[in-house]
């Protein structure tokens, strides 16, 4: 798509002001020009989808992020694959948001579980899957996404050497996780402490689900 973007982002319960607000704003996108970019959400982002259809964009001039999310799904099923090879009998495991804050999704398989995570590094979220077999140990650290420094941070998700050296050395550790800035065993990438550690976090995070997966699992 060659024309220029926007998108409305807002709330998925609108008052009857911001869907008025919501409406004008997607048919006005549309009759200048705009490619709406819309998940299809409910509330804001939905309203504003409607209005520019209604308008006479078309679907596939809407839709932009229908792409993005399959893309992202795609991304998270490789990153389990890659953390949990041959992976038996795979199925979503429920986690509560409030007992694990940086759980986003979780997954059990006869061998292990998968875990997302996503703990705060030097440029925000860092989007990652941790495998853990289950004797409670790593089987493998994979970024899906995240916004680190070039070069610093970024080594940490990087398909280079380095970056699956520093992912490697989580391998095999049992909880507590730390960086060996902190003393830990883990690796900690040059120039990029906050974000060495912040990986860390996750994969403790990451560990401390995958034990209460087992307790529960346990007949």
């Amino acid at each position: 798509l060659k024309m220029p973007r926007i998108s409305l982002v807002g709330s998925r319960d609108l008052n009857p002001k911001n869907v008025e607000f919501a409406r004008e704003a997607g048919r006005q996108a549309a009759l200048q020009g705009f490619t709406l970019v819309s998940g299809n959400a409910r509330g804001a982002d939905r309203t504003a989808q409607e209005a520019a259809l209604a308008a006479g964009r078309n679907p596939e001039e809407i839709l932009l992020c229908a792409a993005t999310k399959m893309n992202d799904a795609q991304k998270v099923q490789q990153a389990i694959e890659k953390v949990l090879p041959e992976a038996e009998n795979l199925r979503n495991a429920e986690v509560s948001s409030e007992e694990h804050p940086l759980v986003k999704s979780a997954y059990l398989a006869d061998n292990g579980f998968a875990v997302q995570v996503q703990p705060v590094g030097f440029g925000g979220g860092i989007s990652m899957m941790v495998g853990v077999d289950m004797d409670g140990k790593v089987l493998g650290v994979q970024v899906i996404s995240h916004t680190e420094t070039a070069g610093l941070g970024a080594v940490a998700g990087a398909a280079t050497s380095a970056g699956q050296a520093f992912r490697d050395s989580f391998v095999g550790l049992l909880y507590p996780v730390s960086v060996s800035k902190d003393g830990g065993e883990a690796d900690t990438l040059t120039g990029a402490t906050i974000t060495s550690r912040a990986v860390a976090e996750g994969v403790n995070a990451a560990l401390t689900c995958a034990k209460h997966l087992s307790k529960e699992a346990q007949p």
